[in-house]
């Protein structure tokens, strides 16, 4: 079991077994997957189409996670990145950027490169997010995953000369 790197250590609940063997083997988890179904949790749109509806993804942890939905006003972004040092799973509310071959080679050269990424990453012009993204009513802001690795990719190159864009310009999965 990964254990988050970060204080106050929050866990996220991935469990594959039916309920049955849940109540039981681990009552008190039992219990508390009831206290969802009271709040109707399972009913949500994501936990419905899931099997069991407490499951999660088969995902690992991104180096690097970037806001996907945002408002602009008075000195805020609608798009931020986070350096996921902690290395913790991140799920449906950030685009989960992975670094693709010619930059994961280049990461693992030192730990030092990793700043500079989150660096460059946070130095890219949020117009040009905003541009490659859609607006909707209310001035909701929101950018996809392969607009934003195009973007990403034109930032990196500028620090890593050496990197060769390959995948459709784009250095993350």
């Amino acid at each position: 079991m990964a254990c988050p790197l970060v204080t106050p250590r929050l866990w996220l609940i991935d469990c594959d077994y039916p309920e049955e063997v849940i109540r039981n083997k681990f009552p008190s988890f039992y219990s508390y997957l009831q206290k969802g179904k009271r709040r109707n949790i399972h009913a949500g749109y994501i936990a419905s189409r899931r099997r069991p509806w407490y499951s999660q993804e088969k995902r690992e942890p991104a180096p690097f996670l970037c806001t996907y939905m945002g408002r602009t006003g008075e000195d805020k972004k609608p798009f931020r990145f986070l350096w996921n040092k902690s290395m913790a799973t991140a799920h449906n509310v950030y685009l989960l950027l992975y670094p693709r071959p010619p930059l994961s080679r280049l990461l693992e050269k030192g730990r030092s490169l990793f700043k500079m990424v989150f660096d460059a990453l946070r130095e890219i012009d949020t117009g040009y997010i905003v541009g490659a993204g859609r607006v909707y009513g209310g001035g909701l802001h929101k950018v996809e995953p392969n607009e934003l690795s195009l973007i990403a990719a034109e930032s990196l190159t500028r620090v890593f000369p050496s990197i060769r864009l390959t995948h459709q310009h784009s250095l993350f999965n």
